[in-house]
């Protein structure tokens, strides 16, 4: 696997629809607005917005002065997309781009929505500033590893239950859980409609080719990062929540090497809590 550098970076994803890799989106946005924020955030209400929106209107042809080949060339692209509450997703579908303005207010503590709401509308050329500054955060939110400096620490996981098994890696430096692939999700259940939420996700894996059915049942088919929605916790529970479906405690359900639920261990539980 290539690493590829600050060029390479750029050029894949300075144009790029990056709404085919949306998981990989939410899982950037989301870490940004974590990142160096002393304050809780809860993020897990929020879904993925088109600022410039997927259905066009002859309103925003005219207002950004571009034909359909032109709109649909910067659609999908970073600086297009942003997080936005599920109910003003659905509020602001294709409106112009001041009434998209207002009901984004709401999101206004988000360090990812600052900018967009000092603006008094929406062109390309904010999609292509916007883009690039999204490409020098991800820079610094994700470096290169290097040989010297402190490792990233990380505990083998894993859940066994109801014939159930997930393997996984808990990172202690921001309580994100890496969910191996082969991992098997839990399909036995008679209650899917009480946890919509968690219906929603499975639906949005499986469109995007995370987990399929195989010969063993639903299950991971390739590795896959949940990070936390707020400050200060862990997607400990959010990922056994996924793998068992309905509400679970995650600090109960994942198991560490020695077969001991991982809030045995204390440093651990004590830096979450």
């Amino acid at each position: 696997m290539e690493m590829p550098d600050d060029v390479k970076l750029y050029n894949s994803v300075i144009n790029a629809n990056m709404y085919n890799l949306r998981i990989t989106v939410r899982m950037f946005f989301d870490k940004l607005e974590l990142s160096n924020n002393p304050a809780p955030v809860d993020l897990s209400a929020l879904s993925i917005e088109h600022l410039m929106p997927q259905t066009p209107t002859q309103e925003w042809y005219e207002a950004l002065g571009v034909d359909e080949e032109t709109y649909q060339r910067n659609l999908h692209r970073l600086g297009n997309l942003t997080l936005a509450t599920k109910p003003d997703n659905s509020k602001m579908s294709n409106k112009v781009w001041q009434y998209k303005n207002e009901v984004l207010a709401s999101t206004s503590h988000l360090k990812i929505n600052e900018a967009i709401l000092k603006k008094d509308k929406w062109t390309i050329n904010d999609i292509d500033e916007r883009t690039v500054a999204l490409i020098q955060k991800i820079k610094e939110l994700y470096p290169y590893f290097e040989l010297a400096g402190d490792a990233v620490v990380k505990y083998p996981i894993y859940i066994d239950a109801s014939d159930i098994l997930a393997t996984g890696k808990f990172y202690e430096d921001d309580g994100s859980v890496e969910i191996d692939e082969g991992s098997i999700l839990n399909t036995k259940f008679e209650n899917a409609s009480a946890y919509p939420d968690i219906e929603d996700m499975r639906q949005e894996l499986l469109s995007d080719g995370v987990i399929g059915e195989t010969e063993t049942g639903l299950c991971f088919l390739k590795n896959y990062i949940v990070y936390p929605h707020s400050a200060n916790s862990t997607a400990l529970s959010a990922t056994a929540s996924l793998l068992l479906h309905g509400s679970r405690n995650g600090w109960d359900c994942w198991l560490l090497e020695s077969g001991k639920p991982i809030k045995t261990n204390k440093a651990l539980k004590k830096k979450f809590s």
